[in-house]
């Protein structure tokens, strides 16, 4: 079996089953004398919570990852032809499906007893807002290959290079894949020499794993963070501007409140002499009715 084969079998297992089929797949190479796929296996990275759970969508809900990817088909044609109504309603369209598999991916990771915090979370949505922005993150994506989360949708350009299993590997679809393969496991090798460097080789590729998956997480923290700082930052303007405005309206309403009060004193004394007026109409009345 080529490495592209075995690494959709190891990215299709439970992420804690990983190491152990990893080992597997490690020993069995080795054992077929095929030292250099032996080698190639060991290197293949656990994926980080957020990776892992967007290949669990690449295989449970493939459906929703086809239609980002006709989703931004649509996004960029809209985009290129400068079509406004166009791609209003397909930014509307976008933020509905990644609503979905939001909502998709929690449930998954309940069912598969995965983490859904909201770092990780914040990851699968940067990785389904990177395939709807290039199509080869798309690919990467609908693959089920990815080690780490995916970013850079929105800044000209999404960096595979660190986040995909085999970048070099055609990426296509798990459309003709069957959803779970179990690995075969082959007997431990009976000489202790190669069992102690077999053991040497799993702890080392363990330490690996876990270097890479604690980069992969603080960098989706990290994302996270800097999202979260960017709308703070955000709302501390607009508190500073809605004070402004209300320093503004304050201002407008002391005056008001000045004009008032010398208008109504403008309406007293209009009275006052409206009445004296009055007053002296009817006496000059009086006046006239007794000379008659």
């Amino acid at each position: 079996m080529d490495l592209g084969s075995i690494a959709h079998d190891l990215y299709s297992v439970p992420l804690g089953e990983f190491v152990a089929a990893r080992k597997e797949r490690v020993a069995a190479a080795r054992a077929a004398g095929d030292l250099a796929l032996s080698k190639a296996i060991g290197e293949l990275r656990k994926p980080s919570a957020a990776a892992a759970l967007v290949n669990l969508l690449a295989r449970e809900a493939d459906e929703l990852l086809q239609e980002v990817v006709e989703l931004g088909e649509d996004l960029r044609e809209a985009q290129e032809q400068g079509d406004g109504g166009r791609l209003r309603e397909l930014n509307a369209e976008r933020k509905t499906l990644l609503r979905r598999i939001a909502a998709e991916t929690v449930e998954l990771a309940e069912e598969h007893d995965l983490s859904h915090a909201p770092a990780v979370m914040n990851g699968v949505d940067e990785t389904i807002k990177a395939a709807l922005a290039d199509p080869d993150a798309a690919r990467a994506v609908q693959a089920g290959l990815l080690v780490s989360a995916l970013s850079g949708a929105g800044m000209g350009f999404i960096d595979l290079s660190d986040s995909v299993a085999l970048p070099d590997v055609e990426l296509e679809p798990r459309d003709s894949r069957p959803r779970e393969r179990r690995l075969k496991s082959v007997p431990d090798l009976p000489d202790p020499r190669a069992a102690r460097t077999e053991e040497a080789r799993d702890l080392v590729a363990e330490a690996a794993d876990a270097a890479n998956r604690a980069d992969a997480e603080l960098k989706e923290s990290e994302s996270a963070y800097e999202a979260n700082e960017l709308a703070r930052a955000e709302l501390h303007q607009r508190i500073r501007d809605l004070k402004e405005e209300l320093n503004v309206l304050q201002d407008d309403v002391a005056e008001a409140d000045a004009d008032s009060r010398g208008l109504q004193r403008a309406v007293t004394q209009a009275t006052k002499a409206r009445d004296t007026a009055h007053k002296e109409l009817a006496r000059a009345k009086e006046r006239l009715d007794r000379l008659s």
